[in-house]
Parts: C-alpha cells; sequence; structure tokens
C-alpha cells in the first residue's frame, strides 16, 4: 500500500471510530494514532515511546 492509498483509507477509517461508543473509539483512536506514529517515524516508534522512568505508564 503506498502512501496515497494510506492517506485514502484514513478518512472512512475515522468515519467508521466516530460511530462507533465512546468507550470504543478511544482504542481504536489510540490504534490509529500508534500507526501513524510508526509510519512518521520509520518503525522506530518503540524506542521514541519509552523515556526513562516512566516504565509500564503505557501499559
Amino acid at each position: 500500500m503506498n502512501h496515497d492509498d494510506h492517506d485514502d483509507a484514513l478518512l472512512p477509517r475515522l468515519r467508521v471510530i466516530e460511530e462507533q461508543p465512546l468507550e470504543h473509539r478511544a482504542e481504536a483512536y489510540a490504534q490509529v494514532h500508534d500507526e501513524l506514529t510508526r509510519r512518521l517515524e520509520g518503525g522506530d516508534s518503540a524506542a521514541a515511546a519509552t523515556v526513562p522512568g516512566d516504565q509500564g505508564a503505557h501499559a
């Protein structure tokens, strides 16, 4: 899937998320956030997400 395909798929995905109950939306938006972070950081988001002294806070 190329860059344009990802962009074209994002809006429909966000519309589906918006139709979900609030408790499901939060998790779905977190997944979108994580996916976009990985794409922007070239797959190195795990190292960037780890903050010294902040172990397990995001689990």
